[in-house]
């Protein structure tokens, strides 16, 4: 596959998480009626977060209009310090901040979630991302050989609705928690691109490592997150060795893509859907919104990404 394709499919990707979350899912406008009372609770609810378990002082940090500056970053590391590597959500956010933190204490971080990213293919890499150059083959292997990939939208997502339930009193206050929360979790649920791109590029014949990368992929591919799959069937096309092979990946491609761009304008208006997605995941949810609807969750044959749905 020559790099021009490889960018289009890398764009696709993006396309069906961007279909996915399009509607609703961004931060509240400071020009939407009824923000100021929003903040004015959040402002309220902050301290008792910024003081209580290890989930509701990341609320906390994830309710700061900025997220992106060393001391956010350490603050993310001290909660996995604190909470002594238990937590998968409270991991995964810290082996992010770690990434982007040069005074991280990487050696500590990577001590202290190694029980918890055993048989999970996404903490392994992202363990792989700050750990020493002749570490890297190790949690490569075990990136491969891991059972699952869990879904960080899921976890975070399931996690903000919890801890900021006291913000839902009324309607219009819960929509505006529920927006913000599905931004926040979809904002750090990026899959590292990086590793898989630089270790994964297109096959031109069966090898261990294109095995390697096979497996990594169909685990990313089965994950509940749509952009995690979208990125998993990505590869899976690219570690293709003819069009016949890649076809299965193809059209599991156009369904995604199918019913995420189905879905966009339906997320907002359907009250049930954050639940249901915390509770089945991105993709069950969007298949759940759909019925809901009475809408098809299959292409018709010669349908294509972007193209109109009809409905």
């Amino acid at each position: 596959m020559d790099q021009a394709r490889g960018s289009a499919q890398t764009r696709d990707a993006m396309t069906i998480q961007s279909n996915a979350v399009a509607v609703g899912m961004q931060r509240p406008a400071g020009t939407e009626p009824g923000y100021t009372a929003y903040e004015a609770a959040k402002t309220q609810l902050l301290p008792l977060l910024a003081h209580g378990s290890p989930r509701q002082r990341l609320a906390a940090l994830l309710m700061q209009p900025d997220f992106s500056n060393d001391g956010w970053h350490q603050a993310l590391v001290a909660l996995l310090l604190a909470d002594g590597g238990r937590d998968p959500l409270l991991a995964g956010q810290a082996l992010n901040a770690c990434a982007q933190w040069k005074d991280c204490p990487r050696e500590q971080v990577l001590a202290l979630t190694a029980q918890l990213a055993g048989e999970d293919a996404r903490l392994q890499l992202l363990r792989l991302a700050i750990s020493e150059p002749d570490a890297h083959e190790g949690l490569w292997e075990a990136a491969a050989q891991a059972t699952a990939y869990v879904d960080p939208v899921r976890l975070q997502w399931a996690a903000w609705l919890e801890v900021t339930e006291p913000l839902a009193t009324t309607a219009a206050q819960d929509h505006r928690r529920v927006v913000e929360g599905l931004s926040v979790a979809h904002a750090v649920a990026m899959p590292d691109l990086n590793t898989m791109k630089n270790r994964c590029p297109a096959a031109s014949q069966v090898n261990d490592r294109v095995l390697q990368c096979r497996q990594l992929a169909l685990l990313m591919a089965e994950s509940s997150n749509m952009l995690t799959a979208s990125v998993g069937l990505l590869f899976l096309r690219r570690q293709a060795l003819s069009p016949a092979e890649a076809e299965p990946w193809n059209q599991l491609y156009r369904q995604l893509s199918w019913q995420a761009q189905l879905a966009a304008p339906l997320m907002d208006a359907e009250a049930g859907y954050p639940r249901q997605m915390a509770r089945l995941g991105e993709r069950a949810a969007i298949a759940w919104l759909l019925r809901q609807h009475g809408l098809p969750l299959s292409p018709p044959p010669h349908w294509q990404p972007g193209q109109p749905t009809g409905y």
